[in-house]
């Protein structure tokens, strides 16, 4: 198994060459084998925003719901509810 870092340096990678799938698969792996690391939050934003980018909308507002709900105090869950506040709007 490959470290948490590891894992989000995939997830960061993939993210810049617009792999959705490996993004998906990396950050399902951080959180199952990691769940308690303060990377996942990194690395749902940025699959988040692979998603946006991708055309699936609604995924990824459901990711940022779900980074705002798991990591409510994270600086990153700010940022995703005032983007999630932008796109109700």
């Amino acid at each position: 198994m490959p470290e948490d870092k590891t894992l989000l340096q995939v997830v960061r990678a993939a993210r810049e060459v617009g792999d959705l799938d490996a993004v998906l698969e990396a950050t399902v792996t951080l959180q199952e084998a990691y769940p308690r690391r303060a990377l996942i939050p990194r690395a749902l934003w940025d699959r988040a925003e692979i998603q946006k980018k991708s055309g699936w909308q609604d995924d990824a507002m459901d990711t940022l719901e779900r980074l705002i709900e798991r990591y409510p105090v994270d600086p990153l869950a700010e940022q995703a509810r005032r983007l999630l506040a932008v796109n109700r709007n």
